[in-house]
């Protein structure tokens, strides 16, 4: 190199982005309710996401329910012509009574779009309740000598059993600190998870509502049928 060569200048390291939750204080004496606090957060939100997965699976049975009544009715009430065929809509104007016969294609028409809700709310509720993880960009890092998190079950399996262990035994004076911290980081991706989930559960459970009004509308047109016709 000459002496008119200059070296390239090096660009110090970039010190390591500052996580906002270490400033929270470690939860020794009067901060230990931190902890709890925390803990009690995170166990109401846990039960909420699991009072919304009951709330569904009840929304299930009762749709599979009105579905198996649905069907059987349509099963045993659809006429049959006067050979012993399966009636079409277009042949039900040729062996009834017009208004009969209006009555009867609209009966099918509802059974039509009550199948076509139910299996489209069942598709969606069934779609948020799906085991789905919220993981944070930087839990996708490969953990080595810590983990993390210390609740996320997931991260926790997924570390080695020895260094989990090693972790523990080296660091347990910082670990009350370092639980709090996750905590909160868990608490808000539980709750980023709930929210997102009970928006889908949501617009299932109006696809299965609007099911239930036709089901009403359907069952109303096969009184008609029975009573009338």
């Amino acid at each position: 190199m000459t002496e008119h060569e200059t070296k390239p200048e090096q660009q110090p390291p970039s010190p390591p982005k500052e996580d906002v939750l270490d400033k929270l204080p470690s939860p020794d004496g009067n901060d230990a309710s931190l902890l709890n606090l925390a803990l009690h957060s995170l166990e109401t939100t846990s039960k909420l996401t699991e009072h919304q997965d009951a709330k569904a699976t009840a929304v299930l049975r009762g749709s599979a329910f009105l579905a198996a009544l649905a069907g059987g009715g349509f099963a045993v009430f659809f006429p049959k012509t006067a050979t012993g065929g399966t009636m079409s809509v277009v042949s039900a104007f040729k062996y009834m009574p017009c208004l009969e016969a209006l009555v009867f294609t609209l009966w099918c028409l509802a059974f039509f779009a009550y199948v076509v809700l139910v299996g489209w709310g069942a598709y969606l509720v069934l779609k948020a309740l799906k085991i789905k993880f919220n993981i944070r960009e930087k839990w996708k890092t490969q953990q080595v000598d810590r983990p993390h998190s210390l609740i996320f079950a997931f991260l926790i399996g997924s570390m080695d059993k020895a260094a989990w262990e090693k972790y523990w035994a080296e660091h347990h004076s910082k670990i009350p600190h370092v639980y709090l911290k996750h905590a909160v980081d868990e608490i808000h991706a539980v709750s980023e998870k709930l929210v997102t989930k009970v928006g889908e559960l949501n617009e299932g459970f109006d696809k299965l509502l609007l099911a239930a009004k036709v089901f009403v509308a359907w069952a109303i047109l096969l009184a008609l049928r029975v009573l009338l016709f």
